[in-house]
């Protein structure tokens, strides 16, 4: 079984560690550049006192575009070396059915009438990859395939639903 859900939208957490002269207006320009992101509260990595040498920032982002964004407004706004900045991405959804869920829900589905020709060629391989998404769940589970169908029918209005 293909898990798509590995291919759909990542979260990307950015940890960025600073030294102690990490001062907290500092900190707010980087929750301000973080706009599409969740930002923890700035922490110290270490419990002793002494040990605070380093102080950490968390960012999460829950879209492709947003990480790469930030990375690159923070690289030509300060200065190279200031931060350590790690990067780690890792799949938004925990399996399949969640991901066709997600990605039923937020399909376009009057692609096919609209005048721009790169809106409709994004459409047809989404309605391909759903279709090829569909295919593999149904056969694995018809119960959950139906139930799942219901779900983004009446919760998402999607009456339209019945390529399937």
């Amino acid at each position: 079984m293909t898990d798509f859900y590995k291919l759909g939208p990542q979260k990307t957490t950015v940890e960025i560690s600073m030294g102690n002269f990490g001062s907290n207006l500092l900190i707010e320009t980087l929750k301000k550049l973080a706009i599409q992101g969740k930002v923890s509260e700035p922490y110290y990595p270490h419990r002793s006192v002494k040990a605070r040498t380093v102080r950490k920032i968390k960012i999460t982002f829950e879209t492709d575009w947003a990480p790469k964004s930030f990375l690159k407004e923070v690289n030509r706004i300060f200065k190279e070396g200031l931060f350590e900045i790690k990067e780690h991405a890792e799949p938004l959804f925990s399996n399949n059915w969640e991901y066709f869920e997600y990605e039923l829900a937020t399909m376009d589905w009057h692609y096919a009438y609209s005048d721009d020709h790169s809106v409709w060629r994004a459409g047809e391989s989404k309605m391909a990859r759903l279709k090829e998404m569909g295919k593999e769940l149904k056969s694995l589970d018809k119960n959950q395939f139906e139930a799942t169908l219901n779900r983004v029918r009446n919760q998402y209005n999607k009456d339209f639903l019945t390529m399937f």
